[in-house]
């Protein structure tokens, strides 16, 4: 992929997941509207400073928007990302069903004080129709 497409998908990748489109992101980064669009339309010819507007506005650097995230973070930090990314769905993962277990054992506590309360209130019941009859008798 060359870096043009790189910057393409870096910039597209982010209003995506900002939920905006191409021409409010050109507006909020201070490029006119249709600026990226015309990249991909006439090829890409964009000059420094606009490049910088639209890096800033995504807080990244120049180099990061020309590489794929996973690229950058791996010539940068020496990781490999996809055993990141595995390693952190396997974290929340293990967290949701820790999460789980709780759920069903609160679920069956409170299953279980609801019966003791039906109990109590039947055993309350009982006492008052046996204090009334102790009364009655007297």
């Amino acid at each position: 992929m060359t870096d043009s497409e790189n910057f393409l998908r870096n910039v597209e990748n982010y209003a995506k997941e900002n939920c905006l489109d191409l021409t409010q992101l050109c507006r909020l980064a201070g490029v006119s509207n249709n600026y990226i669009q015309g990249w991909k339309a006439n090829g890409f010819n964009p000059t420094f400073n606009n490049i910088k507007k639209i890096v800033d506005y995504m807080k990244m650097s120049i180099p990061e928007i020309f590489c794929l995230k996973e690229e950058y973070v791996e010539k940068q930090l020496g990781l490999d990302t996809k055993d990141f990314n595995y390693g952190n769905m396997k974290n929340l993962k293990e967290d949701y069903e820790k999460l789980q277990e709780q759920w069903i054992k609160t679920d069956d506590e409170n299953k279980s004080l609801q019966e003791m309360n039906k109990i109590d209130a039947e055993d309350i019941h009982a006492l008052k129709a046996e204090i009334k009859s102790l009364k009655e008798k007297k």
